[in-house]
């Protein structure tokens, strides 16, 4: 099935890791702006200082390509050195799903 992907990429920063973090992170920001197919990308972090990045793209061809850009490889070689821990989850669309937005009435329409 064609469609978007979501990666959900879960971790913990080292407590050196932030310098490190911030370095990869300019070239690797530098490439998704400019990849082809990489809708949005976004980072949440917690209280417990939990980082979850939500990254859409356009396809799993999208995805492919990215996993091979070589500073996003570069970053990924050296994940040790920054986090304490890390997860990739990969999501495909289960189809095509309706959405919509209350505008204040509780029930769907």
């Amino acid at each position: 099935m064609a469609g978007p992907i979501t990666v959900i990429f879960r971790s913990m920063l080292r407590s050196d890791g932030r310098p490190l973090k911030d370095e990869l992170n300019v070239p690797v920001a530098e490439a998704a702006v400019a990849h082809p197919g990489l809708r949005s990308w976004k980072t949440f972090t917690s209280e417990d200082g939990e980082r979850v990045t939500i990254v859409v793209f356009d396809d799993v061809a999208s995805l492919d390509q990215w996993r091979r850009v070589d500073s996003h490889m570069a970053a990924k070689r050296r994940r040790g050195e920054v986090y304490e821990w890390h997860s990739t989850e990969v999501l495909s669309p289960l189809g095509p799903i309706t959405s919509w937005r209350s505008s204040g009435s509780d029930e769907a329409g």
